[in-house]
């Protein structure tokens, strides 16, 4: 395997799936900026 064609590939997965993970990735945001303002918080 080429290491352009590789690049291609994983380019091209790149793109296909951020869409499908838009969701997962908001709940992450979340999940860690109300993670963070907690442990702000507990510190403070």
């Amino acid at each position: 395997m080429q290491k352009s064609n590789f690049h291609q590939i994983l380019s091209q997965l790149y793109s296909d799936m951020m869409p499908l993970c838009q969701d997962m990735i908001s709940v992450a945001k979340v999940i860690g900026g109300l993670g963070a303002l907690f442990y702000v918080s507990y510190r403070v």
